[in-house]
């Protein structure tokens, strides 16, 4: 399981970064804004994958403690 959030993570990130590219290759201000803002969509949606992965592993440490 983690490593499919890992792997999810990565993608979203790799996204992130394709769209800020073409936002860089935009000439009008809309269409670079609509790239910047799923960049940012991609890069929160990575962040919320990261949180996940981090909730399971502190839950399976906190298994670990709970259980000599």
């Amino acid at each position: 399981m983690l490593q499919q959030i890992k792997t999810r993570t990565q993608e979203c990130y790799r996204h992130a970064e394709k769209a800020r590219q073409r936002a860089l290759e935009c000439r009008d201000d809309l269409s670079r804004q609509e790239f910047l803002d799923m960049a940012d969509r991609w890069r929160k949606q990575a962040d919320r994958y990261e949180y996940a992965r981090s909730g399971r592993k502190s839950s399976r440490q906190s298994a670990k403690h709970k259980h000599p």
